[in-house]
């Protein structure tokens, strides 16, 4: 979906949206996020979390969405009332702008229910197209922005030590008590329970499902679904998992990729994102992330891309390492995207060819999403007025990668002209400062 595309959608949903009331959102009813040691969830990522209740979850499992403070939220944007916990869109909206109230119901996940939700809105059993769900906290790292909420090193280390003697204090144990107490692994988690129950339900209306933590590959809740997916294939289905892939025990990583494997092998699910969390590079990123290892995470990045070398890996990085407005970036210290390495068979079996005239570059039909260049002399320009596709030829006569979508190669002169053949992609060299792929 272009950015245009993105926002027409949401402009024809502030229409539709509006013949139902001022400040009705789809993604009351078909987004959701669970926080499950904790029993705690929101509808988008703005609101407030609250508590689910435990004892309607006993007889209903859908109770885990369908609360009684978001039925609340509908009754009131049913009504043109605005509920206060979605302050972040009214604030938006009073500036003139549209919202995220407006870009989420455009996505086709929420607005496909449209008529649906008009004619049953109070409806205590809704199901969701959209879901992300937190399993457990166990995660083997203290992040310095994280808490034990979320990881069960941070709760061991504020059970011996306290809180962190920042100002103000951070982690203080205190402040993880009642509904902030993540229920512990080896007790019986109510929320988990009826998880399960509703999820052959759930699982035939899911267009997105996304995975956190804690660290999913330490989580059986993670194989499960795994298994489940793989039992009950669903084409429809967009698979996304996020990870420190740092593991504690190499057997979670070997598990973990075979089953992803085996699910993106043999076409399980439309389509599988892999998100890697990574806040800086090399040793600053271990101080970031207490715990990880970088280079055992980029010799798993590796693994993995070798072993599911195609469309369904991002590498994510936040805005410390490549920062939020950037004009243009030096690929030569530039690793993005996918390997390359399968685009001749994803492309159908036909011979790639590229073609560089000096600065300029002309189009490349394929569909491959990858970007691997290893050549100093190429600036990608990030202008996104640019949609072409484009691969790109290093001075050694061996073609590095493909860059296609929004962004404009500027290479220097006396680049060859025409060359033709398959793709190669070198081994990364962790010793070199300045090469990418």
């Amino acid at each position: 979906m272009s950015t245009s595309d993105y926002k027409a959608q949401a402009e024809l949903a502030k229409e539709k949206l509006s013949t139902v009331s001022p400040t009705m959102c789809l993604a009351k009813w078909n987004q959701v996020s669970f926080h499950l040691p904790t029993g705690l969830t929101n509808s988008c990522y703005h609101p407030p979390l609250h508590k689910i209740d435990a004892e309607a979850i006993k007889t209903n499992p859908a109770a885990l969405h369908n609360t009684a403070e978001k039925i609340d939220q509908r009754v009131k944007m049913l009504q043109g009332e605005r509920p206060e916990g979605c302050s972040y869109c009214w604030k938006m909206e009073d500036t003139g702008e549209m919202s995220d109230r407006h870009y989420r119901s455009g996505e086709p996940w929420a607005m496909q229910d449209f008529e649906a939700i008009k004619q049953n809105p109070m409806t205590t059993s809704w199901t969701p197209r959209y879901v992300e769900v937190n399993f457990n906290h166990a995660c083997n790292f203290k992040c310095s922005y994280c808490s034990p909420q979320f990881s069960t090193t941070w709760g061991k280390e504020t059970e011996r030590y306290g809180e962190f003697p920042t100002s103000p204090p951070h982690n203080a144990p205190e402040h993880f008590q009642g509904r902030r107490r993540p229920i512990p692994n080896r007790e019986d988690n109510p929320y988990v329970t009826a998880f399960w129950k509703w999820w052959p339900t759930l699982y035939k209306n899911l267009k997105h499902f996304r995975m956190t933590g804690g660290e999913p590959m330490m989580d059986h809740n993670t194989y499960k679904v795994f298994q489940y997916i793989i039992d009950h294939p669903k084409d429809d289905l967009h698979l996304n998992i996020t990870s420190n892939f740092c593991p504690p025990d190499p057997r979670l990583k070997t598990r973990y990729f075979n089953m992803l494997q085996k699910i993106c092998f043999e076409q399980k699910v439309e389509h599988v994102m892999q998100f890697v969390s990574v806040d800086s590079w090399g040793k600053q990123a271990e101080y970031i992330r207490n715990g990880l290892d970088f280079n055992k995470m980029w010799d798993n990045v590796d693994e993995f891309l070798d072993r599911i070398s195609s469309r369904d890996f991002i590498d994510k990085f936040n805005s410390q390492l490549l920062g939020e407005n950037i004009s243009q970036m030096d690929v030569g210290n530039t690793r993005m995207f996918n390997k390359p390495k399968d685009i001749y068979d994803f492309i159908g079996g036909a011979k790639l060819q590229w073609i560089n005239q000096g600065s300029g570059s002309l189009p490349l039909n394929s569909l491959a999403t990858d970007i691997f260049i290893d050549n100093e002399d190429c600036i990608m320009d990030l202008n996104p007025s640019e949609s072409e596709y484009l691969a790109i030829e290093n001075n050694f006569g061996k073609a590095k990668g493909i860059l296609v979508g929004d962004y404009k190669l500027i290479k220097t002169e006396g680049a060859p002209v025409i060359k033709q053949g398959v793709m190669e992609t070198p081994k990364i060299d962790k010793n070199k400062d300045r090469q990418a792929f």
